[in-house]
């Protein structure tokens, strides 16, 4: 999580390098909700338990609740005063209630955030000319307004694929490549007329 948060927050961020960070990330907490993750990480806690000189509690069931005897003529679903757990072992009830519940909530988090935008991030290198076999795909950039198919008041896309042809034909006829987005943009701004 932390690499992700730093790459995340890079000034310079690559976005399909961040975009493959996220899914591998995520595939990260989808290993650790499993039961062989929640055993490793039981059997690490023990070890820094006796290491510490600490007492390692062996899980026990929980004993049994029995109702007041006057009420075994009625269908009781809860004892008053009684602390009760969804499982009988603590382990179980931190395993199911705190460690799944929270990657759970992370997964969440992570789909609400990047499942819908994944697809743009991993479009953005349609506009870095260093990248050759994307810069100025009409598909990668098609993908990029669909996703602002509301906003399209600022995006002509019937003459889309003409300017980006005639951008790259511009670029052919440069003495060199632009280094990046910037270059690209101050060439494409000696024309505003033709790309609007």
């Amino acid at each position: 999580m932390n690499c992700l948060s730093q790459e995340l927050q890079n000034s310079s961020i690559d976005y399909v390098a961040a975009s493959d960070l996220i899914q591998a990330t995520r595939n990260t907490l989808i290993k650790l909700r499993s039961e062989t993750s929640w055993s490793d990480t039981v059997k690490e806690a023990d070890r820094l338990s006796v290491e510490m000189g600490s007492t390692v509690r062996q899980d026990r069931p929980s004993r049994k609740l029995y109702g007041n005897s006057k009420l075994d003529a009625f269908f009781v679903t809860s004892f008053l005063g009684k602390k009760t757990s969804t499982t009988e072992c603590p382990r179980q009830s931190v395993k199911i209630e705190m460690f799944f519940s929270t990657i759970d909530r992370m997964l969440a988090e992570f789909d609400r955030r990047f499942s819908d935008n994944i697809d743009v991030l991993r479009c953005t290198s349609v506009f870095n000319p260093s990248c050759d076999e994307t810069f100025l795909q009409y598909e990668l950039i098609s993908t990029i307004t669909q996703h602002y198919k509301y906003n399209k008041a600022w995006i002509n896309t019937d003459s889309l694929q003409s300017q980006l042809d005639t951008a790259k034909s511009l670029l052919s006829s440069q003495s060199s490549r632009p280094k990046d987005i910037f270059a690209f943009r101050d060439i494409l701004s000696s024309s505003p007329n033709a790309f609007s």
